[in-house]
C-alpha cells in the first residue's frame, strides 16, 4: 500500500524573498509523491506561489508561535492521516535525493535525519557535511542535545499516540518534538549521510551552528537547555514516564548547579575556554557545550 507522505513548512514575510529556491529544490527533488501542508503565519501573497508551483498543496491560515504553528502543522497531518512526516524549513533547500532517501529508510526506522551543510544567506557554502565532521554520532544522546531539527527529520507519525501539545515558552522547539517521540520506546532512527539539508545561517536563524562560542552563546545555551528540561520534567510526570523522569530531574538539576556556578565572572571565563578548547571532543549536537 502507497504511503501518505507530507512535507510540513510554515511560511511568514519575513522570509519570503527565499521561497522560490525552497520550491525549486522540492521540484528537483527524485521522490515527487508527497503534499506540502503549509502553515500560513501572515504571508498575504502566497496563493501567487501556489500558482506558479506545481505542488498538491494543503494551505492553513494560522498565526501564532512557531512553536504553535508546528504544533498546529503536526496535529493537522495526524489528522488527515500521513504516514510519513518530513520536516523542512522554508529559508533552507535540499540535496535532490533528500525525500526519496528518507522514504526508504522511513520504511524500515521509525525516524531518520540527514547531513547538514551550512550555508550563509546567499547559500554560500560555510561548512560541507558538518554533522559528519564536526558531530561525535558515537555519543549522541537526545537526553544531552539533539541533532535532530525541523528541516533534517522526517517521522512516521505513529511516533505520536496523540495530538502533540507544545508548551508556549521552548526555544528548542525541535528538541522537545523529538524528545517527546522518543519517549514511546524502541525508537530507531537512522542517520543519512548522503542527503543534504542546506542550512542558511544568519541573523534570523533561531539557533545557528557555531564553533566557537562566547558569554552570550554560553548563556543563552543554558536557558535553552534549563527551559527544555525544565519541561520535560513536566511531560514525564504527566504522562507517567518514571524511568526518564529521573534522568531528566538529574539533568536539570546539574544544569541549575551550573548556573549558578556560572554567575561568578572568573568561573564563566574559565569554562568558556575549556569548551572552546575541547568543542570538537565534546561537540554530540545542538546544546552539547552545556555539560
Amino acid at each position: 500500500m502507497r504511503k501518505k507522505v507530507a512535507i510540513l513548512i510554515t511560511v511568514f514575510p519575513i522570509i519570503e524573498h527565499f521561497l522560490d529556491n525552497f520550491f525549486r529544490s522540492l521540484q528537483q527533488q527524485s521522490y515527487k509523491d508527497f503534499d506540502i501542508l503549509v502553515i500560513n503565519d501572515g504571508l498575504k501573497n502566497f496563493y501567487d506561489y501556489k500558482k506558479e508551483y506545481d505542488f498538491n498543496i494543503i494551505e492553513y491560515q494560522y498565526q501564532d508561535t512557531p512553536a504553535k504553528n508546528r504544533e498546529f502543522g503536526i496535529n493537522k497531518a495526524i489528522d488527515l492521516g500521513y504516514d510519513y512526516l518530513i520536516f523542512a524549513d522554508v529559508d533552507d533547500y535540499f540535496s535532490t535525493n533528500r525525500i526519496e532517501e528518507s522514504i526508504k529508510k522511513l520504511a524500515n526506522y521509525d525516524l531518520v535525519y540527514n547531513e547538514l551543510t551550512l550555508v550563509d544567506k546567499n547559500g554560500k557554502i560555510l561548512v560541507e557535511n558538518y554533522i559528519h565532521s564536526k558531530v561525535d554520532l558515537a555519543k549522541f544522546d537526545i537526553f544531552k542535545s539533539n541533532l535532530f531539527g525541523l528541516s533534517n527529520t522526517g517521522i512516521r507519525l505513529n511516533l505520536f499516540e496523540t495530538h502533540l501539545k507544545i508548551p508556549l515558552n521552548l526555544i528548542a522547539v525541535d528538541w522537545y518534538i523529538f524528545s517527546v517521540a522518543m519517549l514511546k520506546g524502541n525508537i530507531k532512527y537512522y542517520f543519512l549521510p548522503d542527503a543534504i539539508t542546506y542550512y542558511r545561517q544568519y541573523n534570523n536563524n533561531t539557533i545557528g551552528l557555531t564553533n566557537k562560542f562566547d558569554q552570550k552563546n554560553i548563556i543563552n545555551s543554558l536557558k535553552v537547555k534549563k527551559i527544555h528540561y525544565q519541561e520535560m520534567v513536566l511531560y514525564c510526570k504527566k504522562n507517567k514516564k518514571n524511568k526518564a523522569l529521573e534522568i531528566y530531574k538529574k539533568k536539570l538539576q546539574a544544569v541549575l548547579d551550573l548556573e549558578m556556578k556560572l554567575k561568578d565572572k572568573i568561573t564563566l571565563q574559565t569554562y568558556l575556554s575549556i569548551v572552546n578548547t575541547n568543542f570538537e571532543n565534546i561537540n554530540t549536537g545542538w546544546w552539547s557545550e552545556i555539560i
